[in-house]
């Protein structure tokens, strides 16, 4: 909305010349807090094949913010950009268990994987026994939530601040 008010498109307010551009380039597109990895979509068998670490990811993928085109010439920030990316990916939510959970949480030494990107429920949920938490909720529908981690429980929070224990 903010593009189209403005009259510009949606990958010019992620430009490195935008202010916004500017420090989207400081942030990563996975973390790792404590036992969770925090990823914007979710690390596919694809892009587990690379054996790349965190640094890895984020360093590859940081300049490609605002591309909409996948021509890259290099083969792995074709992957890393591409529909099977951290930014993209979507096959936890479209088949059944994929083997890129377990082999996500055993490479990089985490117990559960928090993704937003695809909404797959009113609510945040819970996915493969609590391995991937997914917490993108339908915000146009008025529907936000918030997750929170307090003394090792998950919960979800609505928008009038009511905590809702997560079963893992």
């Amino acid at each position: 909305k903010a593009a189209e008010l403005m009259d510009k498109e949606l990958a010019e307010l992620y430009s490195k010349e935008t202010e916004l551009g500017q420090w989207l380039r400081t942030r990563n597109i996975v973390e790792k807090v404590g036992n969770m990895l925090f990823v914007h979509a979710g690390i596919s068998d694809v892009v587990n094949k690379l054996g790349m670490n965190l640094d890895q990811i984020n360093t590859t993928t940081r300049p490609y913010y605002d591309s909409k085109v996948p021509s890259y010439g290099d083969d792995t920030v074709k992957i890393l950009v591409g529909s099977n990316s951290p930014y993209w990916y979507r096959g936890y939510y479209q088949s059944d268990v994929p083997k890129a959970v377990d082999v996500t949480l055993q490479l990089y030494d985490v117990e559960h994987i928090i993704t937003g990107h695809t909404v797959v429920a009113d609510t945040i949920s819970t996915h493969y026994n609590g391995k991937v938490i997914n917490i993108d909720t339908p915000h146009k529908k008025g529907k936000s939530e918030a997750l929170l981690l307090r003394e090792g429980e998950f919960y979800r929070v609505d928008i009038q601040g009511k905590r809702y224990k997560l079963r893992l």
